[in-house]
């Protein structure tokens, strides 16, 4: 039986997994009709074996932070957080982008017009309703595409969001 998320560690990446699969710019991305089969193509802290492409990956990276103070206003035992998680949105170029193959910065171009669109949407639906209040998206790698000699021929970007909550 699959584990469900909960605590101040795991709910933040699943809800940006929520958050992600609404956007209907990662539904058309991945080919998706619905925000269930979306947050299938969403993985957190990685993959067992080989993703449909393209996908994204959530996880908290390395250099990333995690605080949460009391506020002072608040009543008794009421913390604020305050966080950073990474995001890795990951392509094959000879399967998402065939048409764009044979030109690497069409096909750049053309995965960065995708990711674009997806972090406007991302944008657009954060902090309402029970999404998670993303307060920064930040570019920390990429646009880049594997070395040559990796068959799976991939290009990738990672984003880092920063959010807050109680």
């Amino acid at each position: 039986m699959p584990l469900t998320a909960s605590g101040g560690l795991s709910l933040p990446l699943e809800n940006l997994r929520t958050l992600l699969s609404n956007c209907t710019t990662f539904q058309t991305w991945t080919g998706t009709a619905t925000p269930a089969a979306a947050a299938a193509r969403i993985y957190l802290w990685g993959y067992d074996g080989t993703p449909t492409y393209p996908t994204a990956i959530v996880f908290w990276g390395d250099a990333n932070s995690y605080d949460s103070e009391a506020i002072a206003s608040g009543g008794p035992n009421q913390f604020g957080v305050r966080a950073d998680c990474d995001l890795i949105f990951l392509a094959n170029i000879d399967t998402t982008y065939t048409t764009y193959a044979s030109s690497f910065e069409q096909c750049m171009m053309a995965f960065c017009n995708d990711v674009g669109g997806i972090i406007d949407s991302m944008k657009d639906l954060a902090g309402s309703g029970a999404y998670l209040n993303i307060e920064g998206i930040r570019k920390i790698a990429g646009p880049s595409r594997s070395d040559k000699s990796d068959t799976q021929n991939l290009i990738e970007i990672v984003f880092r969001c920063t959010w807050a909550g109680i």
